[in-house]
């Protein structure tokens, strides 16, 4: 299941991606723009920070703004650095984490199918997912945003 500062994550980078070319977005604003709690943006924006996804800029004028092209951001980049580490279970990152890991059947299986979670999400672009929002939905909802008035439709979820 993916958690809430995963799919927050997502929210931010598509509420960046949608006020690119637009100025520094300020961190209240997205909050109040995709109705998540500012407290929990903050946590959000230094994740994304740290993974190299955003950047942001301190003082008077200063704001938050994408940090690579939207074609170079994948949703395995937004997810990772939400999580800190995207694994399916522990045993796979912590050696030793499982008791049973040297005997254990499905080590190699969830092996496995974390590498087919990363390859499917690394293919799977910022830029994909703003542009398929773009089609359903109207101008006035992508003006909506970029003006910092929300947009109810990409609010909910």
């Amino acid at each position: 299941m993916i958690t809430a500062k995963s799919r927050y994550a997502i929210k931010v980078m598509m509420d960046l991606a949608l006020n690119e070319g637009f100025a520094l977005q300020i961190r209240k604003e997205i909050a109040k723009r995709q109705n998540i709690p500012e407290d929990y943006v903050d946590h959000i924006i230094i994740a994304l920070r740290k993974g190299d996804l955003i950047k942001t800029i301190r003082g008077k004028g200063g704001g938050i703004k994408l940090n690579k092209e939207i074609e170079q951001i994948s949703v395995w980049d937004i997810l990772d650095a939400a999580e800190n580490n995207m694994n399916p279970v522990h045993c796979i990152d912590q050696k030793g984490a499982c008791a049973i890991e040297e005997k254990c059947i499905s080590t190699d299986a969830w092996r496995i199918i974390k590498q087919s979670m990363q390859d499917a999400l690394s293919n799977l672009s910022l830029k994909y997912l703003v542009d398929e929002w773009k089609k359903s939905h109207s101008i006035a909802d992508a003006a909506a945003i970029s003006k910092g008035t929300g947009c109810p439709t990409i609010s909910k979820g």
